[in-house]
């Protein structure tokens, strides 16, 4: 299960949709994943100047994969992020729709991302993760909570 940081509770994916795109019925990234064609395919990652604007506008769900003792050295998360613990994927992820469009972070992108990532792509998900990680969000001069 996730939690949010403006809660504190574990809060369910199902309804994240209508919180992070406003008023919008569907909003997607350039270059959305129409089908699993390699052709068709958007990218693995993003870079946190790309995404500020994305996020600003309400426009993906993020959540934070950091692993637990990574996020309790740096409890700190991006503006709406979901606490989603990699070691709890099986449960959270059932919770994930095929049609919101998904950014992932752990520290610095690394392994954590890649294994949530190809995980989260197995189930046919919208998804991609912040080059760096949440070291690069920071470098670039991204809000944090």
């Amino acid at each position: 299960m996730c939690h949010s940081r403006e809660s504190g509770n574990p809060g369910s994916l199902q309804n994240l949709g209508s919180r992070f795109r406003g008023n919008d019925t569907h909003q997607s990234f350039p270059n959305t994943l129409a089908t699993l064609e390699p052709e068709n395919l958007m990218g693995r990652t993003i870079t946190a100047t790309d995404l500020k604007p994305l996020l600003t506008a309400g426009r993906v769900t993020v959540l934070d994969v950091r692993r637990q003792n990574d996020f309790d050295t740096d409890p700190v998360m991006l503006p709406g992020a979901l606490r989603c613990n990699p070691e709890d994927i099986d449960t959270w992820s059932r919770e994930l729709r095929p049609d919101q469009d998904i950014v992932l972070y752990c520290v610095r992108g690394g392994s954590v991302s890649n294994s949530v990532l190809d995980a989260l792509l197995a189930k046919q998900l919208k998804v991609r993760y912040i080059e760096g990680g949440i070291v690069a969000w920071k470098d670039a001069g991204g809000k944090v909570s």
